[in-house]
C-alpha cells in the first residue's frame, strides 16, 4: 500500500438466504490479513474498484447478449438491474455530477398534427432503423387488454378511436459495446451522418429510452385514428416551427406532446436525447409532408394562363400547383435537418436561356425516369406535371418531336412555346402531387421506405389492432415519392422525398454528368464568342503578328535594314589534346584538279587516316598513361603510383588481346569452331593472368562482356549466345506448365508466348529451330556491368493429357568491365552491387511463375471477349476450363502473391430459387437466350460466345473499388439452370482483405462482397427479363391469341394494368368525353349492347370484368394492337339507371409514339361507337 505493508487478500463468495432483496442475495467476501492496518488505498479505492468491476461485468454481459439478439427478452430482474444502475453507481462514486434533468424531456406537437399514432409508428420505424436503437422486449405488469376493448370503429363515417397506448410498444433501448475500434471500421447503419456522430458521442453502455403520448397534462386516452387530411388552409410561406417540436411546453394547453424518459447506465443521456430530438423532427417532417401531399390530391385546380403574373410568384405556382409552395418550403427545411429519405442536388453554372427546355427533357428523362425505371423512358408521363414561369405562368408539356428536339405546349390552347432571352423562363417539373392511381413510379421497391411497417398479428395484440386499422384504412400505412425540378439560367435543383439510395446515386451521376456535358458546351460557345471578338480589335491582331517567330516567304525583309549578327557562345576551352601523328601514311593518288577531284582526293585521304588509326581497346589503353602524364610531377615520384600504373598498363593489354581473340572469333563457320576458340581464349588468358591454370570470375565476366559488347550493334548469333549463357551464366529455373485443355491449337500457344513476352518485356532472338524459342531480358546495363536473363522456351503436345506443355529454362548472364571504372571498388561497395543484382534477379524469378501467367492469360482473354466480338475464341469452354484448373482457394493464394491480376468466381442459379410463381409458368431458357440476343442492349449485356456456346456478359461492374464483368451461359446437366461467372479485375491487389459493408454488423472478404453483388446483379437481369417475357406473353395472350374460352381473371387482368403505359382518352379526344359523359341522359345509349358488339367485328374484342358494382371493359384492337381500358359503374337516380364511366384509358406496350397511336385509337373506337348508333338510328327508323 501506500505505507509500503504487504498485505494478503482473498475473494470469498457466499449466498444469503433469506434477505427480502433477491438481487443482493449473491455476496462476495474481501478477507484482507497483514500485520499493519490497512489504509486508504485498499480500504477505499481497492474496494470502489472491485465495486464498479461488479457493477459493469453484468452490464458488459448484459450488452454482448442484447448486441447479438436484439429481440432477446429481459427478465424483470434484468430491468430492475438497469433501473437501479444510475443510483448504485452514484453510491460507489458520489463525486459523479447527477444529469437527472436531461433524463425526461417533453415536446409539444404542432397544431396540425391530429393523427398521432401514424407519427409514432413512423418513428418507431425510423429509430429502429440504426444498428444502436432496437425495440425494447421484456416482461411487463401491465394487465393484458383484448382488441376489441383497444379500439372502436364507428362504422357510419369510418371514424376509428384508439383508446390508449401500450407502453411497451414504444419502449427502446440504445447499446453499444464500445470495442474501441475505428469508427470508419465498424458495421453499423445510422441513417444520416448526424446520427453516427452522435451513437460515438454516447459512448458505450446501455440506456432505456420510454416514448409517452400526452394530451394535456396526462396521458392520451382517446386517440382519432386517420385525421389530419385539410391541411391546405396554410400560409404559401412554410417556417420552420410549423414541421418542428416546440421544447417550450404549456401544461395547461390542450395539446399532443411527447414525453421522453431515459434510463441511464454508463452512457451520454444528452447525446441520447439529441438522436431521439433528431429522429422526431424527421419523423415530424415525412409525416407533414405525407399529409400535406394527400390534402393536395383531393384539391381542384384551374391552370389559365396567368399572364399578369410574375415570374417567381408563390401565387401564380400556387394556382397552378395548389400545395406546391408550401411543400417545397417543407422539403428545403427538411433537407437541412438532415432528413436520410431526403435529397438535393445543385447546379449553379450559368446557362443560355435558349437551351432550358431541353435540359429540362433531358433531366427528366435522363437522369429521373432512367434512374428510376433502369430503362429509357420518354415524357410525358403519368403524375408528372410542368410547369413554364416566365411573364406568363402555364402549365405546359415537354416533349420531343420528330427529330428528338424539346417541344414545349401549352395545355390551355396548344400553342408551341419557344424560349428566348427576353423571357429567360424557369421551369418547374413536380411529382406527386397529382392523384396517380396505379402509377409504377410509387412501386415499393423504387421508395426508401416502402411503407409503415407493422409486425406480425400474432406478435400482440396491438400489432391485431393494427392489422385491422390497416384493412380498414390502408391508405394511412402507404409512404410515397416526391421529386421537385426546377431549371433556370442562374442554377438547377432536384429534391427527392423517399427515393431508394440506389436510384437516388444514379439520380445524382446522371444529373451530374447532363450537367457537366452542357457545361462544357456553354463554355465551348462562350470561347468562340470570345474569339470573334477579339479578332476585331486591330491593336491586338498586330501584337499578335509582331509576336509571331514565323515570316512568310511571300514577304521579302525591307534592304535598308541589316539582319543583327548572331554571336556565337563562348565555348570553355579545355586543355589542348595532342593527338599522336601516325608514323607511315599512303599519298593519296591525284584524281584531277577539277572541284569534284579534289573532293574525291579529300574521301580517299580520310579512309587512309582511317586505316592506320589504333583500335577502339588501343586507344582506351592509351588514354590511361596520358591522363596520368598530365598528373603533377610530384605525383609521379612516388613509387606506389608508378606500380599501380604499370598494373593497369599490363591489365590493359591483356584485356585488348581477350577482347580481340573473341571478337575475331565471333563470325566462325560452325559452333564446334566457336566453341574450340573461345576455350582455347579462356585457357591463354588464365595462364597470362594467373600463376595457376585457373580462370577467375573477374576475367570471366570480362570476356562475357566483351562479346556481349561486340555484338550490341547488330544481330545476336543465338547459338553462340547460347554457348555463352552455358558456359559463363548461371542456371536459375527450369520449369513445365500443362496448358489449358481448351487451348489445343498452336496459335494459343503462340498467343500466349507473345503474352509473356509482353509481360515479362523481353525480346525475342531468331531461333532456326522452329520448337525452340529464346527470350534475352536485360535486368541492368551500365558502362562497366551488364546483367540480364537468357530463356529458352519449348512448346510440345502431349497426347495423354490432351494439351500443350510448356518448358522453360533460364540462365542469369553478370558481366563487367573494370576498365570503364579504373578505381577499385570497396569490399562494401561490392556487397551493396552483388545485393543489389540479387534483388533484381529475385524479383524477376517471382515473374517467371507460369501457373498464375496462365491464370492472367485465360484472364486477358476473357476481358477482351468482355468488350468486343472475337469470333475465334470458345469463351466458355474458357470459362469453364480455368475455374477447373483453378480453384478460389489458389486463385487465392496467387492474389496473396501478388502475381494473378484476374480471379475468377463460378456460382449456379435455379430459376425457382429467384423468380415467382407467375414468372416461372412462362420461362424458358432458349426463349430467354434469345430475347437477350435480340434486346441485350437495354439490359446492358451482350452476346460474347464466339466460337462456341451461348454466353453472355453485363458491362463493367464497379464493386468495392474492383472492375469487374459476369458471364452466364447455360449448365451443362440440369436443363433450366444457368451457370454464372464473375471476372474481377485485381491487378495485383488482394481480394482476400476485409472490408465494411454498409448495413452488415461484419467484415467481410472483397471477393465474396464481389461474389455478392454480381450475383445480385444477376437475379435482378433474370427477373427483369423474364418479367418483360411475361408481359409479353400476357399481352398476346389477351390480344392477338385471344380465344372466347380462355378464363380471364382479375389477377390478369390487374398484372396487364400494370405492365403497360397509360394514356387518359377523354383529355386527348373530347368528342369522346361527350359521349361518355352524358350527365342528362338523353341518348339513353345501351352500352352493354356497343360492348357486346364489339366481339363481332373483325377489329375488335372485348373482355368482360365484373368487380363489385363496377364493370372493367377491356376492348382490344386487332389493328394496332392496343387495349382500351374502360370502368363503369352504374348510377341508380329517381327514374332511371345510367352509366357512369369512370375511366377510359388507353393501355400501350410501350410509349414510343403514343401521342399518334392514341390519337388513331381514339378515332377508331369514337367511329365504331358512332357507326353502331347510326345502325341502331337506321333500324329503329325502318
Amino acid at each position: 500500500d501506500e505505507s509500503n505493508n504487504i498485505y494478503y487478500m482473498n475473494l470469498i463468495y457466499r449466498k444469503s438466504i433469506g434477505q427480502g432483496d433477491e438481487e443482493n442475495s449473491h455476496v462476495i467476501v474481501l478477507l484482507v490479513y497483514g500485520i499493519a492496518k490497512p489504509g486508504p488505498v485498499i480500504t477505499e479505492e481497492l474496494v470502489r474498484l472491485l465495486q464498479r468491476k461488479l457493477l459493469m461485468l453484468p452490464l458488459d454481459a448484459l450488452s454482448s447478449v442484447l448486441n447479438k439478439n436484439p429481440q432477446y427478452n429481459l427478465l424483470s430482474t434484468d430491468m430492475s438491474f438497469i433501473n437501479n444502475f444510475s443510483r448504485r453507481l452514484k453510491e460507489i462514486e458520489p463525486e459523479i455530477e447527477s444529469v437527472d434533468s436531461n433524463c425526461v424531456k417533453t415536446y409539444e406537437l404542432p397544431s396540425h398534427v391530429e393523427d398521432p399514432l401514424t407519427l409514432l409508428l413512423m418513428f418507431r420505424q425510423n429509430i429502429c432503423g440504426s444498428t444502436f436503437i432496437q425495440l425494447l422486449h421484456y416482461e411487463s405488469d401491465e394487465v393484458d387488454v383484448q382488441s376489441s376493448d383497444m379500439i372502436e370503429v364507428n362504422t357510419e363515417d369510418g371514424d376509428i378511436v384508439l383508446n390508449g397506448l401500450p407502453g411497451n410498444e414504444f419502449c427502446f433501448f440504445f447499446n453499444s459495446l464500445g470495442l474501441g475500434l475505428d469508427p470508419a471500421a465498424q458495421h453499423v447503419t445510422t441513417l444520416t451522418n448526424q446520427g453516427r456522430i452522435y451513437s460515438r458521442q454516447a459512448g458505450s453502455g446501455i440506456a432505456v429510452i420510454q416514448v409517452s403520448l400526452l394530451h394535456g397534462s396526462n396521458l392520451a386516452s382517446r386517440i382519432c385514428v386517420g385525421k389530419g387530411d385539410k391541411m391546405l388552409d396554410t400560409n404559401l410561406r412554410v417556417s420552420k416551427e410549423y414541421i418542428s417540436l416546440n421544447p417550450n411546453v404549456d401544461e395547461s394547453k390542450e395539446a399532443y406532446k411527447l414525453l421522453i424518459k431515459v434510463t441511464n447506465t454508463t452512457v451520454d443521456i444528452e447525446a441520447i436525447q439529441k438522436w431521439v430530438y433528431l429522429s422526431l423532427c424527421q419523423v415530424l417532417a415525412a409525416y407533414t409532408i405525407e399529409h400535406h401531399r394527400e390534402s393536395c390530391l383531393h384539391a381542384t385546380s384551374t391552370v389559365p394562363v396567368l399572364s399578369s403574373l410574375a415570374k417567381g410568384d408563390r401565387n401564380a405556382l400556387n394556382q397552378l400547383m395548389p400545395g406546391l409552395p408550401p411543400l417545397e418550403d417543407m422539403m428545403t427545411i427538411t433537407i437541412d435537418l438532415p432528413h436520410p429519405a431526403m435529397m438535393k442536388v445543385q447546379s449553379k453554372t450559368r446557362l443560355q436561356a435558349t437551351s432550358l427546355a431541353t435540359l429540362t427533357l433531358d433531366l427528366t428523362e435522363k437522369a429521373i425516369l432512367s434512374a428510376i425505371f433502369n430503362k429509357s423512358m420518354r415524357l410525358p408521363h403519368d403524375g408528372i406535371e410542368i410547369f413554364r414561369m416566365a411573364n406568363a405562368a402555364s402549365r405546359v408539356s415537354v416533349t420531343r418531336d420528330r427529330i428528338l428536339r424539346a417541344k414545349v405546349v401549352s395545355f390551355e390552347n396548344g400553342r408551341v412555346i419557344r424560349d428566348n432571352h427576353v423571357d429567360s423562363p424557369e421551369y418547374v417539373c413536380v411529382f406527386g402531387l397529382r392523384q396517380s392511381d396505379g402509377n409504377a413510379i410509387n412501386s415499393p421497391q423504387h421508395l426508401f421506405f416502402k411503407e409503415i411497417h407493422v409486425a406480425r398479428p400474432e406478435t400482440s395484440v396491438f400489432t391485431e389492432v393494427l392489422h385491422r386499422i390497416k384493412s380498414l384504412k390502408p391508405a394511412l400505412f402507404e409512404r410515397h415519392m416526391v421529386f421537385i425540378l426546377r431549371v433556370s439560367r442562374q442554377s438547377r435543383s432536384l429534391m427527392t422525398y423517399n427515393v431508394s439510395p440506389q436510384i437516388w446515386a444514379a439520380m445524382k451521376t446522371n444529373f451530374n454528368d447532363i450537367e457537366g456535358e452542357l457545361s462544357k458546351a456553354e463554355e465551348a460557345r462562350r470561347e468562340h464568342y470570345v474569339g470573334r471578338c477579339i479578332d476585331q480589335f486591330p491593336f491586338i491582331r498586330k501584337k499578335q503578328q509582331v509576336g509571331t517567330p514565323s515570316v512568310s516567304a511571300a514577304e521579302p525583309p525591307p534592304q535598308n535594314e541589316q539582319l543583327p549578327k548572331e554571336e556565337p557562345p563562348p565555348v570553355t576551352k579545355g586543355p589542348v589534346r595532342r593527338i599522336k601523328r601516325p608514323t607511315s601514311m599512303l599519298r593519296p593518288k591525284l584524281i584531277g584538279k577539277s572541284v569534284d577531284g579534289a573532293a574525291a582526293q579529300a574521301v580517299q585521304a580520310s579512309r587512309l587516316r582511317a586505316k592506320t588509326r589504333p583500335s577502339v581497346p588501343h586507344r582506351t589503353s592509351i588514354s590511361i598513361p596520358t591522363s596520368a602524364a598530365a598528373a603533377p610531377s610530384s605525383q609521379k615520384k612516388q613509387p606506389k603510383d608508378k606500380q599501380s600504373q604499370q598494373k593497369q598498363r599490363r591489365e590493359s593489354g591483356q584485356r585488348e588481346i581477350v577482347t580481340r581473340s573473341i571478337v575475331q572469333s565471333v563470325p566462325a563457320a560452325n559452333l564446334l569452331k566457336f566453341y574450340r576458340d573461345l576455350t582455347a581464349i579462356l585457357k591463354e588468358a588464365s595462364e597470362s593472368h594467373l600463376s595457376e591454370p585457373v580462370l577467375s570470375q573477374s576475367i570471366l565476366q570480362y570476356v562475357t562482356h566483351a562479346y556481349f559488347a561486340s555484338i550490341k550493334e547488330r544481330q545476336s548469333p543465338l547459338m553462340l549466345t547460347r554457348l555463352i549463357s552455358t558456359c559463363c551464366g548461371s542456371p536459375i529455373c527450369s520449369r513445365s506448365i500443362s496448358h489449358l485443355q481448351c487451348d489445343n491449337e498452336p496459335s494459343s500457344m503462340k498467343s500466349f508466348l507473345h503474352f509473356l513476352t509482353a509481360r515479362w518485356k523481353a525480346s525475342a532472338i531468331q531461333s532456326p529451330y522452329p520448337q525452340f524459342v529464346y527470350l534475352q531480358k536485360d535486368l541492368l546495363v551500365s558502362q562497366r556491368r551488364r546483367v540480364s536473363i537468357m530463356i529458352e522456351v519449348l512448346m510440345t503436345w502431349n497426347r495423354f493429357a490432351k494439351c500443350y506443355i510448356f518448358h522453360c529454362r533460364a540462365w542469369l548472364i553478370n558481366s563487367s568491365d573494370n576498365s570503364k571504372n579504373p578505381m577499385q571498388l570497396s569490399r562494401v561497395h561490392a556487397e551493396q552491387e552483388a545485393a543489389a543484382i540479387d534483388a533484381i534477379a529475385s524479383n524477376f524469378m517471382s515473374q517467371l511463375t507460369l501457373n498464375s501467367q496462365v491464370l492472367n492469360f485465360a484472364g486477358s482473354r476473357l476481358e477482351s471477349a468482355a468488350t468486343k466480338q472475337d469470333k475465334t475464341l470458345n469463351t466458355l469452354a474458357l470459362l469453364r476450363c480455368t475455374f477447373q484448373r483453378f480453384s478460389e482457394e489458389v486463385q487465392l493464394d496467387y492474389c496473396i502473391e501478388g502475381s494473378a491480376d484476374y480471379m475468377l468466381q463460378r456460382r449456379f442459379v435455379a430459376p425457382s430459387s429467384i423468380l415467382s410463381e407467375e414468372l416461372i409458368e412462362n420461362y424458358d431458357r432458349t426463349k430467354l437466350f434469345e430475347h437477350f440476343s435480340s434486346s441485350g442492349e437495354s439490359y446492358k449485356i451482350h452476346d460474347c460466345s464466339g466460337d462456341g456456346e451461348k454466353v453472355f456478359v453485363c458491362r463493367m461492374l464497379k464493386i468495392a473499388g474492383l472492375s469487374c464483368y459476369v458471364f452466364f451461359a447455360a449448365h451443362e446437366t440440369v436443363e433450366s439452370a444457368l451457370e454464372v461467372f464473375t471476372l474481377c479485375l485485381t491487378k495485383g491487389k488482394r481480394a482476400d482483405t476485409f472490408v465494411a459493408v454498409e448495413g452488415s454488423l461484419f467484415a467481410e472478404r472483397i471477393c465474396d462482397v464481389v461474389l455478392e453483388y454480381s450475383m445480385t446483379a444477376v437475379e435482378r437481369l433474370f427477373t427483369a427479363a423474364a418479367s418483360k417475357m411475361r408481359n409479353d406473353h400476357l399481352w398476346k395472350r389477351l390480344g392477338s391469341e385471344f380465344s372466347s374460352t380462355f378464363a380471364v381473371s382479375e389477377l390478369l387482368l390487374d398484372e396487364l394494368w400494370q405492365c403497360c403505359h397509360h394514356i387518359d382518352l377523354m383529355d386527348i379526344e373530347p368528342r369522346l368525353r361527350a359521349l361518355l359523359i352524358e350527365e342528362e341522359n338523353e341518348l339513353q345509349l345501351p352500352w352493354d349492347e356497343i360492348f357486346k358488339s364489339f366481339d363481332r367485328s373483325p377489329l375488335f374484342h372485348c373482355i368482360r370484368i365484373a368487380r363489385g358494382e363496377e364493370i372493367n371493359w377491356v376492348v382490344y384492337s386487332r389493328e394496332y394492337d392496343i387495349f382500351i381500358d374502360i370502368v363503369s359503374e352504374s348510377v341508380h337516380s329517381s327514374s332511371i339507371t345510367q352509366k357512369h364511366f369512370r375511366r377510359v384509358r388507353l393501355l400501350l406496350k410501350d410509349n414510343f409514339g403514343e401521342q399518334i397511336t392514341a390519337k388513331k385509337a381514339s378515332d377508331q373506337l369514337l367511329s365504331f361507337i358512332l357507326n353502331w348508333v347510326w345502325e341502331d338510328c337506321w333500324l329503329d327508323g325502318k
